[in-house]
């Protein structure tokens, strides 16, 4: 009978110890944040992303000619524009947002037709293409190690696309989960996501737009961390009506070999452009590590760790930069 019980724990051990599934209740500090404002010497019209690489501050601009703004010392608003739209050496045509990596010496993005594009920021402007074969496909992933991860807005066959960049080969990814028992849910739609890729380890994380889910998964579709965010409080069911919808991960997050950070709005989608989000920031672990409260609304944000600065933008107010110290807050 002891032989027996020994034998018991030691498999209800186990199976505790695969479970990558918890309910995230409480961080592990929590703090509030105010911004400072830089006036740009440049409107940037419809900022849709930002990210670091490096100490410089790279913005994706949804219109006009230029298709990138770059602020080499981005504490005295000088911007620099980068990239004409086209299907030029240095041109640019329909950027996969989602994509955009920093690198070494820049940062890499995909565009029309599986176009990768590397950009070099230090000293010359520079453009590099490569070819990938994405069979037609939607682009809407991220570079992960020495493949593209698309989320699959293409069919319900499974919920990521890997595409090997050296090769013909495509591969379906995990099955969407079931996060809610409504028959007429369309999963492209309901588990919308916002990814980012850890910088150089062969795993990304997944944040859910309509559900306050995270995940944390390799490249091989193994989910590493499953996290439900009852933080603040419990997030309401998903709902088939778009303007009631309540909104979780709406924003790109951003990531860091240590740390990835995330906007967390908590907001009807009909209020989310003057709603006052959140920023979590996690470990690759799944832990949430610190909760920010903001002072401020922002739509678009990025890290720079080097400097230990923080930086955001308004969609209301797209002529002036926002940003903060991070030295203050010990991860």
């Amino acid at each position: 009978m002891r032989q027996l019980l020994t034998l018991l724990v030691v498999l209800l051990l186990a199976g505790c110890a695969s479970n990558k599934t918890h309910s995230v209740t409480v961080a592990e500090q929590t703090d509030s944040i105010c911004f400072h404002s830089v006036p740009l010497s440049h409107e940037i019209p419809m900022p849709f992303r930002m990210l670091c690489s490096n100490g410089k501050l790279i913005i994706y601009q949804g219109m006009g000619d230029e298709v990138f703004v770059t602020l080499d010392s981005p504490l005295d608003g000088n911007c620099r524009l980068l990239g004409l739209k086209g299907r030029g050496p240095k041109e640019f045509i329909n950027v996969d947002v989602q994509s955009l990596k920093p690198i070494k010496d820049g940062f890499m993005c995909i565009d029309q037709g599986g176009l990768i594009k590397v950009i070099q920021l230090f000293g010359d402007f520079n453009v590099s293409s490569k070819k990938i074969n994405t069979f037609g496909h939607p682009q809407n992933g991220v570079f992960v190690q020495d493949t593209f991860i698309a989320a699959n807005v293409n069919n319900d066959d499974s919920e990521y696309i890997r595409y090997q960049i050296d090769s013909e080969r495509l591969d379906n990814l995990l099955s969407y989960p079931k996060w809610t028992n409504n028959d007429e849910v369309t999963p492209q739609f309901a588990y919308l996501k916002n990814m980012v890729a850890h910088p150089y380890e062969n795993k990304f994380a997944a944040f859910y737009a309509y559900f306050r889910k995270v995940r944390i998964i390799d490249s091989d579709g193994n989910i590493l961390h499953d996290l439900d965010v009852q933080i603040p409080d419990i997030f309401p069911d998903y709902s088939l009506e778009p303007f009631t919808q309540t909104t979780a991960y709406a924003s790109y997050p951003c990531a860091t070999d240590k740390f990835i950070y995330s906007l967390c709005h908590n907001e009807n989608i009909s209020s989310l452009s003057k709603s006052i989000p959140e920023i979590h920031i996690w470990d690759w672990s799944g832990n949430l590590r610190l909760r920010l409260i903001l002072d401020r609304h922002l739509d678009v944000f990025a890290v720079d760790e080097i400097n230990g600065i923080i930086y955001g933008m308004d969609l209301n107010d797209t002529s002036v930069l926002y940003y903060q110290y991070l030295s203050t807050y010990h991860l």
